[in-house]
């Protein structure tokens, strides 16, 4: 729905992508630093899924339960 160019306009001002070039470009990104961090992401993420699959499933009245509608 948004033509290619603006979308590649956005995509070259993308923060995180920036901030990363700037990190490796200043050296306080290394690559033991950024695979120590990728590690670390994994590892969490991981156990996160493995929490959530482990889970028993929520009671059906509570599906309605902290949902604001005002």
């Amino acid at each position: 729905y948004r033509p290619r160019e603006e979308v590649e306009e956005e995509r070259n001002r993308d923060p995180i992508p920036r901030f990363y070039k700037y990190l490796k470009e200043a050296g306080v990104l290394t690559e033991k630093k950024e695979k120590e961090i990728h590690e670390w992401v994994v590892n969490e993420v991981d156990q996160a899924t493995d929490y959530a699959e482990r889970a028993a499933d929520p009671a059906p009245e509570s599906t309605l339960l902290h949902v604001y509608a005002g």
